[in-house]
């Protein structure tokens, strides 16, 4: 009797392995939003936000204020979580809950700081990102399929902004 014969369940596929990722919506007052075209990974020659995985024990929005000083330089100050999609990426058997931070960019250029693993970035308007569908990294695909725009994304943007901002006869309060 052969070993596989033995051990019916080692022909099975394994389950895909599942992790989380972050991608961050960094966009500019006049609607632009921060692109990168990826390189050495999943994903490499697709145009994508800058992110990354989460540390053990950060959140989300930690995960993506880290991410983004380590790949672009940019130091964020305001963040919200936004959006999520689910998606498998069989080349490496593993499923991605991918969930998007947005952030208002408020300073600052951005910079190649990982040549290993992102070629440029650009800011592009989201009608320019939509026309770049299929040149977009998978949980960029997804989020578009879910029907998201710039408009939404400053509006759900702004109205959290204002849930966390204290707030006196229409004035800021520091």
């Amino acid at each position: 009797m052969f070993a596989d014969e033995q051990n019916p369940q080692k022909n099975l596929p394994s389950a895909p392995k599942k992790r989380s990722g972050v991608g961050v919506i960094i966009f500019r007052q006049d609607g632009k939003v921060l692109l990168g075209k990826r390189k050495g990974s999943h994903g490499a020659n697709t145009w994508a936000f800058p992110g990354g995985h989460p540390e053990e024990g950060e959140t989300f929005v930690e995960c993506a204020k880290r991410e983004v000083l380590e790949e672009t330089g940019l130091a964020l100050e305001y963040l919200i979580e936004g959006f999520v999609t689910e998606d498998f990426f069989p080349a490496i058997s593993t499923q991605y809950q991918t969930h998007f931070v947005i952030a208002k960019h408020t300073d600052g250029t951005p910079k190649i700081k990982e040549p290993n693993k992102c070629e440029e970035w650009c800011w592009v308007t989201w009608k320019e990102l939509c026309g770049l569908h299929t040149e977009l990294f998978e949980p960029l695909q997804s989020l578009l399929q879910q029907g998201v725009d710039v408009k939404q994304i400053k509006s759900l943007f702004y109205e959290n902004m204002l849930k966390q901002t204290p707030f006196c006869a229409g004035k800021l309060l520091m």
